[in-house]
C-alpha cells in the first residue's frame, strides 16, 4: 500500500494504545475499541483490493487481520463477561 505509510503507522499506534489500555485498566471499552479498529483496518485493505498487482499480498493480510480480529473479540467479550460477574 505504497503511499500510505503514515496511515498504517497510525494504525499500529492505536494497536499498540488500546493493547496497553488493556493491559492497565482491564477495561471491556478498550477490548471493543481495538475490535473497532481491526473493523477499519478490514476495510482499508478491502479497498485496496480492485485493480491491485498485489491482490495477493492483500488478500494475506486481511486473513491475518481477519485472525486477529478473531482473537480481539474473544479477548473484548472475556473482558466484558468479567466485568458483569464483578460484585459492585
Amino acid at each position: 500500500m505504497r503511499g500510505s505509510e503514515a496511515t498504517i503507522q497510525l494504525y499500529e499506534l492505536r494497536e499498540i494504545a488500546t493493547g496497553l489500555a488493556i493491559l492497565a485498566t482491564g477495561s471491556p471499552a478498550s477490548g471493543w475499541s481495538r475490535v473497532g479498529g481491526d473493523a477499519l483496518e478490514i476495510g482499508t485493505l478491502v479497498t485496496q483490493l480492485d485493480g491491485n498487482p498485489k491482490r495477493s499480498n492483500v488478500a494475506m493480510a486481511l486473513a491475518a487481520v481477519g485472525g486477529v480480529t478473531m482473537l480481539d473479540v474473544a479477548c473484548a467479550r472475556a473482558l466484558t463477561s468479567n466485568q458483569s460477574r464483578r460484585p459492585r
